[in-house]
């Protein structure tokens, strides 16, 4: 596996460590390949490590995202809603193009997310309100 700084990624990032001061997760990209017979599309699936009170801010996604939570507790929001908990185990999805925000809600949390971007574009589109 490899420590990789997506510029999507960094970017959140950037957003997440300035919005608050809460400490960045930290992103391991496991594979990113191209889809067969469709080459404008890549597959993405990597590893996040969530330190306590990290948060990624308001973003959407170019594609579905599914995850699972390996090891403590995940929050998802979708813009104002409710915040939905999974617990290792769960599994989750977020359909393209939802304003959503995720943090960890407990100590330290590990999730795996899996997405499907088109080719030399964003996998994460940070949100501001209108």
């Amino acid at each position: 596996m490899r420590l990789w700084n997506l510029p999507a990624l960094s970017l959140l990032l950037v957003c997440s460590a300035s919005h608050a001061q809460q400490p960045a997760p930290n992103f391991t990209i496991v594979m990113e390949a191209p889809i067969t017979g469709q080459p404008d599309k890549v597959f993405n699936l990597f590893i996040i490590e969530w330190p306590p009170d990290s948060v990624n801010p308001l973003h959407t996604h170019p594609g579905d995202e599914y995850g699972v939570v390996i090891k403590g507790a995940y929050g998802v929001r979708q813009i104002d809603g409710q915040w939905k908990t999974y617990l290792a185990g769960e599994g989750f999805r977020v359909p393209t193009g939802v304003v959503h925000e995720e943090k960890n809600m407990t100590v330290n949390t590990t999730t795996v997310h899996a997405l499907v971007g088109e080719k030399g574009k964003k996998l994460l589109q940070p949100y501001t309100k209108p």
